[in-house]
């Protein structure tokens, strides 16, 4: 059986029929001529009966004489192929293909015609591409363990002798890669969103959100955002599907950075960094919704069953209303145990607040005690029970002072938004 070496694609003629003597009077000689494909170099013949008028005398003792010579054998180079399908590689996970200019009015649209005559091997040890994103004027390569820079248009400043500087181009043409950083990088492209601040990305080997801006800020550490990223730890790409990934959605409106983890069964635990206050502000509802901008709005998508979903626009609507599901509001509270000698930080006394939170009627979820020794919170059940029993007791209401009362009279009238 041949494996390898050359084959021919030529005309092979076929003595199917010939006479049993030369000395038949009727002799039937059928030769049928194609092309087909063959290991044998059918051109190689030594006879001279190709193409002749008559083919009455034709024989196979003078026609079809193959020389062998003339046919490469396999074992003529010596080939070190441990598997057949070497050559049908079609995927190159590490390369970056691009097109020529855009230009109207073309005969042939260049834009659209990719060729492998530009292209760009980025480090095959650092895993496949899993994102090309701009930021500004400059392109971003995201690997699975590495972050590099595609110079494309790179630009030099010359000084001349009148000291105005004079910027040279390479005619948008790509010059190859920086590298960033070859420890971070990021293995889902939907764990991806831009910004104005910059672009961010979350490194699952590492459970870390990254800013990149320039230069590459560690935001879950410097924000304390660590648990939570360990606590969601991705182990997978998002897809509708997925039950361990985290989607990163952003809200150029409110500038809002919304990190939704699919393993989050509570659908409690998105976590939400503003811009604006450079903080981690809160925990949503969104963990099940995919969010996206369109304009000025932000909507979400979510699933109704299997085979429905349904289109929301957020920050419209009812208040405490989340995709058709009322969701009322809850508190939980951190008081010191001895507020006079403990400064770690400042809240109102635990049955001052527990009076306030009884008069509005809001409902409270939990109640901790810090204790500055064991720095641990404790779980005052009492309290709680006490809140539940007298929630609508005049006695309790009436212990709120006038000051109190003052001072709380914006927040009564303010409707409470998760």
């Amino acid at each position: 059986e041949f494996r390898y070496g050359d084959t021919y694609y030529q005309r092979y003629d076929c003595l199917k029929t010939y006479a049993f003597t030369t000395e038949d009077e009727n002799s039937v000689v059928e030769i049928a001529s194609f092309m087909c494909e063959s290991r044998t170099n059918l051109d190689g013949r030594y006879d001279r009966n190709r193409g002749q008028i008559s083919n009455l005398n034709m024989s196979p003792t003078n026609f079809n004489l193959i020389n062998p010579i003339y046919s490469q054998r396999d074992n003529f180079f010596n080939y070190r192929i441990l598997d057949k399908e070497y050559y049908r590689n079609n995927k190159y996970p590490a390369q970056v293909i691009w097109s020529m200019e855009k230009s109207y009015l073309e005969d042939v649209d260049t834009w659209a015609n990719i060729t492998l005559a530009n292209s760009l091997d980025l480090s095959g040890s650092a895993g496949p591409i899993t994102s090309i994103e701009t930021f500004n004027d400059i392109l971003i390569a995201f690997q699975e363990q590495s972050i590099s820079q595609i110079l494309f248009n790179s630009r030099v400043q010359i000084p001349t002798s009148d000291g105005t500087p004079v910027e040279i181009t390479n005619s948008y043409k790509v010059d190859g890669t920086r590298l960033i950083s070859n420890v971070i990088g990021c293995q889902d492209k939907w764990a991806i969103a831009k910004s104005p601040m910059g672009l961010y990305f979350v490194d699952s080997s590492t459970d870390t959100l990254y800013l990149y801006n320039g230069q590459l800020q560690d935001m879950s550490t410097q924000l304390g955002g660590k648990s939570w990223m360990r606590k969601y730890h991705a182990k997978e790409q998002w897809n509708p599907n997925s039950t361990s990934a985290i989607r990163l959605s952003y809200d150029p409106k409110n500038k809002d950075l919304y990190l939704s983890p699919t393993s989050d069964k509570d659908n409690e635990n998105t976590l939400c960094y503003s811009e604006q206050l450079g903080q981690f502000t809160s925990l949503m509802s969104y963990s099940r919704a995919i969010m996206f901008p369109v304009g000025n709005d932000f909507f979400s998508i979510t699933n109704d069953s299997e085979t429905s979903t349904s289109l929301w626009e957020n920050f419209k609507g009812d208040y405490n209303f989340f995709f058709g599901e009322f969701k009322a509001p809850r508190f939980t509270y951190i008081c010191n145990e001895d507020a006079a000698y403990t400064k770690i930080f400042d809240t109102i006394g635990k049955e001052k607040m527990l009076k306030i939170l009884v008069y509005y009627k809001y409902n409270i979820e939990r109640i901790y005690n810090y204790d500055s020794k064991t720095n641990e919170l404790k779980l005052l059940d009492k309290l709680l029970e006490l809140e539940l029993k007298t929630r609508d007791n005049p006695i309790i209401n009436g212990f709120l002072n006038t000051r109190i009362e003052q001072n709380l009279n914006s927040f009564q009238k303010r409707k409470i938004r998760r």
